[in-house]
């Protein structure tokens, strides 16, 4: 489990929504280059971020990428609600430095007690 942090920052939509996936990325990485805590959750369709190379084709963004390059910003963990993932589909534990730890609900409400701030996208 993660130690407490100043910012959770939960994404749920997948790239149907891609303007408010882009919206929590861009607060992810402004918190995590001014030296903010940040813990980043995945959840619903956001979860298949860490399974795709998902990126929007109408602005270019790949979101993807982006969530490779969270290491840079001081963030070197995210987390994924485990019950959004589909059986089927492998859990995958690393993202080169990025280390990805599968959470029940349970484990989403402590760590929404112990951060200072917590916004969903």
């Amino acid at each position: 489990m993660s130690k407490p942090t100043t910012w959770l920052v939960q994404l749920t939509p997948g790239l149907e929504a891609s303007d408010t996936l882009a919206l929590g990325l861009d607060r992810i990485l402004a918190c995590g280059a001014f030296g903010q805590s940040v813990s980043v959750v995945l959840r619903h369709n956001a979860a298949s971020l860490v399974h795709e190379k998902a990126s929007d084709q109408t602005t270019g963004r790949n979101f993807f990428r982006e969530l490779h390059s969270l290491p840079l910003y001081e963030i070197d963990r995210i987390f994924v609600l485990a019950e959004d993932v589909a059986t089927n589909t492998p859990k995958i534990k690393q993202l080169e430095d990025l280390a990805i730890d599968y959470i029940t609900h349970k484990d989403l409400r402590l760590m929404i007690s112990v951060s200072k701030h917590v916004v969903s996208f």
